[in-house]
């Protein structure tokens, strides 16, 4: 089981560059507590945080891009994580040989996430 730090600039952060510098990685934490630093086990796309016990799959989690942080509730303040989030994050904390791989590996991650909503969704609208 490989975890890997998740220590990388926002996507909105690198969207908004106007030229190309270097930036200094953030360390992305639970709800933007600085004690509960976040971790990915890259071999089943678990995002942990072993301060607060707290793991869920990375489809779950939500984000709030201005201050490094995720959590898994729901809240106004955070967006559920995509995949583009998720592949620039990717391409920032692994080697660049895994990438490719790892990248591939998401976007199936991320189309069965999505299946499985739409599924969701179809029942409870039965169900009403």
């Amino acid at each position: 089981m490989e975890k890997l730090e998740l220590r990388f600039t926002a996507p909105k952060v690198l969207n908004e560059l106007k030229e190309s510098q270097s930036l200094d990685k953030k360390q992305w934490f639970f709800g933007g507590d600085e004690s509960m630093p976040l971790l990915l086990d890259i071999d089943n796309w678990i995002i942990h945080c072993d301060a607060n016990n707290t793991e869920a799959h990375i489809t779950n989690w939500k984000v709030n891009q201005d201050k490094n942080a995720m959590i898994v509730e729901e809240d106004e303040n955070y967006e559920n994580i995509t995949f583009s989030f998720s592949a620039s994050m990717l391409g920032q904390i692994v080697k660049k040989d895994d990438l490719i791989r790892f990248l591939g590996e998401l976007q199936e991650v991320f189309q069965v996430s999505a299946e499985e909503r739409s599924n969701e969704e179809s029942e409870n609208n039965q169900n009403e």
